[in-house]
């Protein structure tokens, strides 16, 4: 989805292994979501946001992120992917 002078797009948890295997890059751990469960309305309103969140919210927030970012990682709002180059140079 595109146009104009603002462009998007998505990818699903398999859609970047893929981009990245393609790319030369071998992954080194698990993809990860980031910001996976702020949009669930099973989690309080209240951890909903870091920056309206008290301290101990916040790390609440962080500890569920963390915990949760692995087996939600198409839930994020991004994906983290950590990987190794697999293409050697000359």
């Amino acid at each position: 989805m595109g146009g104009g002078s603002s462009w998007y797009s998505w990818q699903t948890p398999e859609d970047v292994r893929a981009i990245m295997e393609g790319a030369g890059f071998s992954l080194t751990s698990p993809l990860r979501g980031i910001g996976s469960v702020r949009v669930s309305p099973m989690i309080p309103r209240k951890h909903r946001s870091p920056f309206q969140a008290r301290d101990a919210d916040q790390l609440q927030l962080m500890d569920i992120e963390l915990t949760l970012s692995e087996e939600y990682a198409g839930n994020g709002r991004y994906i983290l992917a950590v990987a190794r180059n697999t293409i050697r140079r000359q």
